[in-house]
C-alpha cells in the first residue's frame, strides 16, 4: 500500500507535537508499506528520525501563502496522489481537498472549526472571521467526501457530528499519546527553570501557550487589575511564553504589560525541554483558553503533578475531570476567585494530583504505539 501523509500545512505547536510522535511510528509499524510525507519547506533542516520506507517531499509556499495553500489543496495534492499512485491520503492538518483520486482520511486538529461560539468570533479580527467562514464551508464539504475523520476526544466527535452533520460512523476517536519529551516528567527526572526563581514568595502560574486569539491572553490586563484590588500583587506572578511579534495584538499586549512586571514575566518561546522544566518550576498551570481540540498541555501538567486552573468548557472538563479548578475565562472576577482558591488549597491539590493524575491521564490518552496502530488499522480498512 502507498500512503500519502499530508502534513504540509502544519503550523500550530500542538498538532506538530502529535504529528512528530505519530509519523515515524507509522513507518516503523508498517515496514511493507510505502509512505510519502509532505512537510512545509520551512522545517526542511529539522530531523524527524524517519524509517527507510518513508520518503519526504517539502512543499514550498509563495509569498502569498494563502493562494499557494489553496493551489495545493485544490490542484497540487491531487496531482501528487496520481503521480505516486497513492492508495490513501491521510491529511494531518484539517484543510484537505474536497475531492481526491484516492481515499481520504482527515486527522482533525483545528478547534475553530468545531466551535462556532459567539465569544470565539468576538475575539477574532474581521479578516480572521472571514477566513474562518471559508474554512468552515470548505471543511464541511471535505469531511462529507472523506472516508473517515480522526478526532482525539468524544467531545470533539459530538461537535463535528452536530456542527457539520457528519455521519457518526465516519468519526473515529483515537486518544493521543503523552509527548515523548514528557517521559522524564513521569519518571520524576527534572530540575528547575532558573528564570522563574526570581519570585520565591509568589504563587507562580505558568501560561504555557503561543499567542492565538483563542488562548485568551487578552484577559490578562483586566485580571491583573482585579488581583491588585484584592491586594494579591505580591502573592501571584504570571509567566508567559510569547514570541513577542507573532501578531500586532501580541506586541500591543506585551507593551501594555510592561508596567506590570512585578506580576508578569514573559519567558519567550521555550524549547520542549525548557517547557518541561518551566512546568516543574511553576506552582500551577494557568490556561484561560476559549477552545481546544484536545490540549496536550493538560496532560503535561498532570504528568508533572501540577494543579490546573482552566476554563469551565467541555474540552477541559473531559480532559481534567475533577483535577482542575475551573473558571469563566471571560470573567476576571471568576478567574481571580479560582486563583484565591488555589492559594488556599495548594497543598491539598498537590496531594490529590499525586494520587489521581495517572488514572485520569490513562482514561484520556494512550501509548504512542497504540495510537499509531489504531491509525494504521483505519487506513487499511
Amino acid at each position: 500500500m502507498h500512503i500519502l501523509l499530508n502534513a504540509s500545512n502544519l503550523g500550530a505547536t500542538g498538532p506538530e507535537v502529535v504529528v512528530r510522535n505519530l509519523v515515524p511510528l507509522l513507518g516503523h509499524l508498517a515496514p511493507n508499506d510505502v509512505f510519502t510525507l509532505l512537510l512545509p519547506f520551512s522545517i526542511q533542516s529539522e530531523e524527524w528520525g524517519l524509517p527507510s520506507n518513508m520518503q519526504v517531499q517539502y512543499v514550498s509556499r509563495s509569498r502569498i501563502q494563502e493562494l499557494s495553500r489553496m493551489w495545493d489543496i485544490y490542484i497540487g495534492l491531487a496531482r501528487i496522489c496520481r503521480s505516486i499512485k497513492a492508495d490513501v491520503c491521510l491529511t494531518l492538518g484539517d484543510m484537505g481537498p474536497i475531492h481526491l483520486p484516492s481515499s481520504h482520511v482527515i486527522y482533525f486538529h483545528q478547534p475553530y472549526l468545531g466551535y462556532p461560539e459567539p465569544d470565539l468570533n468576538a475575539v477574532l479580527p474581521w479578516s480572521e472571521r472571514l477566513k474562518l467562514s471559508f474554512q468552515r464551508w470548505h471543511f464541511g464539504r471535505s469531511v462529507k467526501n472523506a472516508k473517515a475523520v480522526i478526532v482525539q476526544t468524544p467531545v470533539m466527535a459530538d461537535r463535528l457530528i452536530r456542527v457539520f452533520d457528519v455521519d457518526r460512523h465516519k468519526v473515529h476517536v483515537m486518544r493521543p499519546a503523552l509527548p515523548a519529551h514528557l517521559k522524564a516528567a513521569r519518571n520524576g527526572r527534572h530540575g528547575v527553570y532558573s528564570p522563574m526563581m526570581a519570585f520565591p514568595s509568589c504563587i507562580c502560574l505558568l501560561f504555557l501557550a503561543t499567542y492565538y486569539a483563542h488562548k485568551n491572553h487578552a484577559i490578562l490586563p483586566s485580571l491583573i487589575s482585579e488581583l491588585r484590588q484584592r491586594d494579591l500583587s505580591d502573592k501571584v506572578h504570571f509567566f508567559l511564553t510569547l514570541d513577542g511579534n507573532r501578531r500586532r495584538a501580541e506586541t500591543d499586549l506585551l507593551r501594555k504589560l510592561e508596567s506590570e512586571q512585578d506580576m508578569v514575566t514573559n519567558l519567550g518561546r521555550l524549547r520542549p525541554e525548557e517547557a518541561g522544566l518551566a512546568l516543574h518550576t511553576a506552582d500551577a498551570l494557568f490556561m484561560p483558553t476559549l477552545v481546544e481540540t484536545f490540549g496536550l498541555i493538560y496532560l503535561e501538567a498532570m504528568a508533572a503533578h501540577k494543579p490546573i486552573l482552566t476554563s469551565n468548557r467541555d474540552f477541559a472538563n473531559y480532559l481534567c475531570g475533577d483535577l482542575a479548578l475551573y473558571f469563566d475565562p471571560l470573567d476576571p472576577v471568576s478567574i481571580a476567585d479560582a486563583i484565591e482558591r488555589l492559594i488556599a488549597e495548594l497543598p491539598e491539590l498537590q496531594t490529590r494530583l499525586s494520587a489521581e493524575a495517572e488514572k485520569q491521564m490513562s482514561s484520556v490518552s494512550q501509548s504512542h504505539t497504540e495510537n499509531a496502530e489504531a491509525v494504521l488499522r483505519l487506513i487499511r480498512r
